[in-house]
């Protein structure tokens, strides 16, 4: 290698942060960011992170520690931009992106690309669904949609993920 050029970073593999924390449940491995935080940065509560784990049990492999670095910064991006946004249209488009977002996070950090879900008597279920529940709902508050819009965004999503 010659002076000026660099070695290829792995970006793939993000360091935790320093305070961050491995506990080790019964059912699954959960990671845990303690440490002062600036008041507008969005972080999930250890509550909130354990329902977003419990829906990857089904993935073993999965990173989660790439998945809380993902979804934090999308709440991050999210909440940033919903601060200069006016009208419903805007949101809604910002609301689609956050989706997503939590979606290729979904896909990095389990390997699932085929992004599927099952019906329960008509209603969306399955891994996917609910952990874009758990993932959206602290980020989202008062503005989170159902499973219904989750899935149809879903659906969506499929054909853009298979082109590029």
């Amino acid at each position: 290698m010659g002076r000026n050029e660099r070695e290829p970073r792995d970006i793939s593999r993000r360091r935790m942060p320093p305070s961050a924390l491995l506990r080790t449940t019964r059912s699954v491995p959960v990671v845990i960011v303690r440490g002062p935080r600036a008041p507008g940065v969005f972080g999930y509560a250890v509550d909130e992170w354990v329902k977003v784990v419990a829906e990857t049990t089904k993935y073993p492999d999965a990173n989660l520690h790439q998945l809380l670095i993902d979804l934090e910064a999308a709440g991050q991006r999210y909440q940033t931009a919903q601060r200069n946004l006016r009208g419903s249209r805007a949101r809604r488009t910002l609301r689609q992106a956050l989706i997503l977002d939590a979606l290729q996070a979904w896909a990095i950090a389990t390997g699932d690309s085929a992004l599927k879900f099952s019906r329960v008597w008509k209603r969306p279920d399955g891994p996917l669904i609910r952990f874009l529940g758990a993932a959206l709902d602290p980020i989202l508050g008062v503005d989170m949609i159902g499973y219904e819009v989750l899935a149809q965004t879903i659906c969506r999503a499929r054909p853009l993920r298979k082109s590029g």
